[in-house]
């Protein structure tokens, strides 16, 4: 048997350090949006709106902020608020039902939502090329019982009794 003295343990240690680096698996690159280039900074809401109605980004920031409180009110007296061009918010009440909560059944208590329904330029915009998820919800899929896979229906394989003598 050959002994390896410490020198050459420390040369076939860097040696296999070195070639396990190269082989690493490469690393994902995750696309979102592009950030805005340099000198230009990207316009908000608010500049863009004041930019497209020549008034005051300071006048349509108070707009914006005494928007959630006045549709508030119309909802709260059992009104429906349509905005031209950007939708419709309306109270929809969701009635006593079963489901599952935590893998067992349960009865959920009728509550009351508000639903907003986005105006067609709206769903045009955000069915275009260039629209880009904020977050993808995977498909629904109906599973019984958490954590195990859906059964399949097994024929009968039960024979009837034959008599043989």
């Amino acid at each position: 048997m050959i002994k390896l003295g410490w020198p050459t343990r420390a040369a076939l240690f860097c040696i296999l350090g070195f070639v396990l680096c190269l082989t690493a698996p490469a690393q994902t690159i995750k696309i979102g949006p592009r950030p805005p280039e340099k000198g230009k900074a990207k316009p908000t809401l608010e500049s863009r709106v004041a930019a497209m109605t020549k008034v005051s980004e300071e006048e349509v920031v108070k707009v914006l902020r005494a928007l959630g409180p006045a549709i508030a009110e119309k909802i709260n007296n059992g009104e429906t608020v349509e905005i031209p061009s950007l939708g419709v918010f309306r109270v929809v009440r969701v009635e006593e039902h079963k489901d599952l909560v935590n893998g067992r059944p349960a009865t959920i208590p009728p509550q009351n939502y508000i639903e907003y329904v986005p105006a067609g330029p709206l769903n045009e915009a955000a069915n275009s090329e260039k629209a880009v998820p904020a977050v993808s919800v995977p498909p629904f899929e109906y599973v019984l019982i958490p954590n195990q896979a859906i059964g399949l229906r097994t024929p009968n394989t039960r024979t009837q009794g034959i008599r043989t003598r």
